[in-house]
């Protein structure tokens, strides 16, 4: 499984689709699916957080001046450069 919040993205969307296919009829199998969703639903919330507590840190860094800080990735930074544009 990859990194990123695009893949995150993509698997949440493949989660949906192994929901939507399930057999109804099939209890046991959709009992597990459901299961597996919703622990995929936890995990996923706490990836968000994550990635959101990044985001807040790199923008107080910017706002002190310290974008070029160690340990800030190039990412992050961008996401500010291009959030400062915007406005």
């Amino acid at each position: 499984m990859a990194k990123g919040l695009n893949d995150l993205n993509d698997y949440l969307f493949e989660s949906l689709e192994r929901l939507n296919s399930v057999d109804l009829g099939d209890s046991e199998k959709l009992q597990q699916e459901i299961a597996r969703a919703e622990t995929v639903t936890k995990i996923s919330a706490q990836v968000i957080a994550n990635a959101n507590t990044q985001i807040r840190a790199v923008k107080e860094l910017n706002d002190y001046g310290y974008v070029k800080a160690e340990g800030v990735s190039k990412k992050m930074v961008q996401l500010i450069v291009d959030d400062q544009e915007k406005k």
